[in-house]
């Protein structure tokens, strides 16, 4: 979609173009609400996601201001007990992220044109907000699956962007130290980290606490970009690569035990 669909095309005109990532999520939450099993929430939220933050940076260019990728990702806790899901036979997710989007863009200035539920249809009359699904789960349960998945998440950027941070990494290095492309760490951001990968993140989260704390801050993406003789001639970043993180650890204690020696 371009930004002036985003901003101001009327609901007729949102109805006619098929949004793939959003007809999937909305098949994840009708799952979730059936089954209650996690990796539902996560399907629901990995294709929100992806679309929510594609808009946000065609609404608002690549670099946004600050929260306002969290401003509108906030929807997709929302949606589920939308007021569209009851007035629109179809496209409800489509219509109720759109709206919220809208909302956070004028709060910002952007001209935008109003995008609202028609409650005096006869479904929305019909059918409470959020209960079109005819799931078995309670709404409570479903919206509390989808948070804690949004919070593990969030909690993955997080540590990508302390990674990042301490170490003065670009995207293109921060790949390299992970064995993968820029674009699967940019993925890694929108989609999540892979489950088989999360413990190399979080190992290197912590590693670059430990450097933070024990190191000045404009001194440390030398310290780990220098190569090593007690690291086999490798650099830091090298032996995060390989997967050796307790390697750089016990190189830290020794070269601190030998210098409070």
């Amino acid at each position: 979609m371009t930004r002036d669909v985003l901003l101001t095309a009327t609901a007729g005109v949102l109805a006619a173009m098929r949004v793939t990532e959003l007809e999937h999520a909305e098949e994840s939450l009708a799952r979730l609400e059936r089954t209650g099993a996690p990796s539902h929430a996560h399907g629901y939220l990995q294709d929100s996601l992806v679309w929510l933050n594609r808009s946000v940076s065609t609404v608002f260019g690549s670099e946004p201001p600050e929260n306002v990728r969290l401003e509108v990702c906030q929807a997709v806790l929302r949606a589920p007990l939308s007021a569209w899901r009851a007035s629109a036979s179809s496209h409800w997710l489509q219509f109720a992220y759109v709206d919220h989007l809208r909302d956070v863009a004028q709060n910002y200035g952007l001209e935008t044109s109003p995008l609202r539920p028609d409650l005096r249809s006869p479904r929305a009359r019909a059918e409470p907000p959020g209960g079109g699904g005819g799931g078995a789960v309670s709404a409570v349960t479903v919206i509390r699956s989808v948070f804690e998945e949004w919070a593990r998440l969030l909690s993955a950027q997080t540590a990508l962007d302390r990674i990042a941070e301490v170490f003065g990494l670009n995207a293109t290095e921060m790949g390299r130290m992970f064995g993968v492309t820029r674009q699967a760490v940019d993925q890694w951001r929108v989609r999540g980290v892979p489950e088989e990968r999360r413990a190399d993140v979080d190992r290197a989260r912590e590693l670059a606490d430990v450097f933070h704390r024990e190191f000045l801050p404009d001194r440390i993406p030398q310290i780990v970009r220098h190569p090593v003789a007690a690291l086999g001639g490798r650099t830091v970043l090298d032996v995060i690569r390989g997967r050796e993180t307790e390697r750089v650890h016990t190189y830290l204690r020794d070269a601190f035990a030998f210098t409070a020696a």
